[in-house]
């Protein structure tokens, strides 16, 4: 670990810590080279981090001062290390590219923004997920595409809609994606669930579920599980989708991390349905771009998507016209596809470093930016963020409560810097054999 995220970090508990207030003054840089027997360089860059969490700020000829009241919630900000936060990364969000994209789409579409949008999506940004798709070997017309306020919206209509097989079962992995689970609660759904394991699923169970369980559709995350970090296996795809055709079950596929996906031969499970009549493939541009931009999209069975397209438009008239412009013109432009190409070397690397530092230290290994780990016993979540640790609890990604394994620590690393990883997990196993926590 550098010298300079060190005092970085020691900087930040001192500031949060010592009954600063917004506006104060804080320590030269000649003071912190004494204070911490370091270069000059070393307690700039320390200060530059301080500045990029928007933590401090400058006044040339002046100094720096804390830009936030040390008594107000700050939310990852008072932790060194935050293996809790799923979203992206703040700090490389696509600010400016993204604004430049915006003005263009007031200019072309200036008289349309004041009119509710095309039902099913606007069509020119449908023709670009459509060629964005052929990337992962997916070849769909754009009329099956369909434009979503988000994931999470469509997926509350599919779970009230009547599906063609006239079955009422919702099937859900656990652990599984959090946000959902908790809609289905509120919605009342009759719900089922299985264990979604490392390798997968015991799948004797799968088609007993699907023989009698009377399942309209079964959610999974196939390639980039959250909170697992694992994909599942190509035969799992093959007989996952020959189980939906014998009993007649749709698969929705939530793909929303798709783009971070290293391994070029996980196809996701669309890919797998050749009749094109079974599997509903979902993805967000919340984790490519940003997640106020609410843009998703559906690929659907062609004799689904009127009946969705309707739901989707009653619900709410459409997704805004501005956002699905705007993010027509970022991706025709080019910059979408710079977009990916970036995130995914930063990504790759907190991955990478993620692996390592599990594999060496617990045998555990994960390919992605998000991993469990399972501990000889539930640690306290509160104890570890006394020492500067940001965890979440498994028990928010599970159905069926009463089967939490508690033993699961979900890790992830979106929001941490890849040459700061190790010293994290190394801190936070060190802990754990210390009984600290």
């Amino acid at each position: 670990m550098y010298r300079y995220y060190e005092i970085a970090d020691q900087l930040k508990m001192a500031f949060l810590g010592d009954g600063y207030t917004q506006g104060d003054k804080l320590p030269s840089v000649r003071q912190i080279c004494e204070t911490y027997k370091c270069h000059q360089n070393t307690a700039c860059k320390a200060y530059e981090i301080l500045r990029e969490q928007g933590l401090v700020y400058v006044i040339p000829q002046s100094g720096y001062y804390l830009s936030m009241d040390s008594s107000e919630e700050r939310g990852d900000n008072q932790f060194v290390y935050d293996f809790a936060a799923a979203s992206p990364d703040p700090n490389l969000f696509p600010y400016r590219d993204y604004q430049l994209c915006i003005n263009q789409a007031i200019k072309q579409h200036r008289e349309a923004l004041f009119r509710y949008g095309e039902r099913g999506g606007h069509l020119p940004l449908k023709r670009a997920v459509s060629k964005l798709m052929t990337d992962d070997f997916i070849f769909t017309d754009p009329e099956q595409i369909v434009i979503t306020s988000g994931t999470q919206q469509l997926l509350s209509i599919l779970s009230k809609m009547n599906f063609t097989n006239q079955k009422e079962v919702i099937l859900v992995e656990q652990p599984s994606y959090h946000l959902y689970l908790e809609a289905l609660r509120h919605m009342g759904s009759n719900v089922k669930w299985i264990e979604r394991q490392a390798a997968g699923y015991d799948f004797e169970v799968i088609e007993k579920l699907f023989r009698e369980g009377n399942i309209k559709f079964f959610y999974l995350l196939p390639r980039v599980h959250n909170p697992l970090g694992t994909a599942l296996s190509k035969r799992s795809k093959e007989r996952l989708v020959e189980l939906a055709y014998r009993y007649n079950v749709y698969l929705v596929e939530d793909d929303y991390m798709g783009d971070y996906e290293l391994n070029p031969a996980n196809d996701p499970l669309i890919a797998y349905d050749v009749h094109k009549s079974h599997v509903l493939y979902l993805k967000s541009f919340s984790k490519i771009v940003f997640p106020g931009l609410r843009i998703g999209f559906a690929i659907l069975p062609k004799s689904m998507v009127t009946e969705v397209e309707t739901a989707l438009f009653y619900h709410d008239m459409g997704a805004s016209l501005l956002s699905q412009a705007s993010l027509d013109i970022f991706i025709r432009n080019g910059m979408y596809q710079r977009r990916i190409k970036k995130m995914k070397t930063l990504y790759h690397q907190r991955a990478v470093a993620l692996q390592d530092s599990i594999s060496v230290l617990s045998g555990e290994a994960s390919p992605k930016v998000h991993a469990c780990i399972e501990l000889k016993r539930a640690i306290s979540l509160k104890k570890a963020a006394s020492f500067g640790i940001q965890l979440t609890g498994i028990d928010r990604y599970y159905y069926e409560r009463a089967q939490v394994n508690h033993r699961l620590l979900p890790i992830n690393v979106s929001n941490v810097k890849a040459d700061r990883i190790q010293a994290g997990i190394e801190k936070l196993f060190k802990l754990i054999d210390e009984r600290k926590i």
